[in-house]
């Protein structure tokens, strides 16, 4: 575009209009932009609202996953501790063979009564 623009005034009559380059750029780039928003509406609203489904999903699986995990997490620690429970109750025992304790004992009773 030149430094000025050429427009129709009230009449029909061409006039040319001494306006500032930038300005009437700026007003024509709106008018543009608005025509096109105008042209697409349908597909930027359909996008839009793809978008908007998409992040939905995503954030509800995420979320999903997130409790899944905690859930897993949590039945996991309480079947340790109620295995480590059971296993407590449970005394173990373990055989000793203590006949040479009560020989000993036994030879020092027989050395008292040996005695009196």
């Amino acid at each position: 575009m030149q430094a000025g623009s050429l427009y129709l005034n009230a009449l029909g009559d061409a006039q040319y209009n001494e306006c500032s380059k930038g300005v009437a750029d700026m007003s024509q780039e709106k008018v543009d932009l608005k025509k096109e928003q105008k042209k697409n509406r349908k597909k930027l609203n359909r996008k839009a609202k793809i978008q908007r489904i998409t992040a939905t999903v995503c954030s509800v699986v995420v979320l999903l996953a997130a409790c899944g995990w905690i859930g897993y997490s949590a039945y996991k620690t309480y079947e340790q501790s109620k295995a480590e429970a059971e296993s407590a109750e449970a005394p173990t025992y373990t055989p000793v063979d203590l006949t040479a304790i009560s020989d000993y004992v036994s030879t020092l009773n027989s050395e008292e009564n040996s005695e009196e």
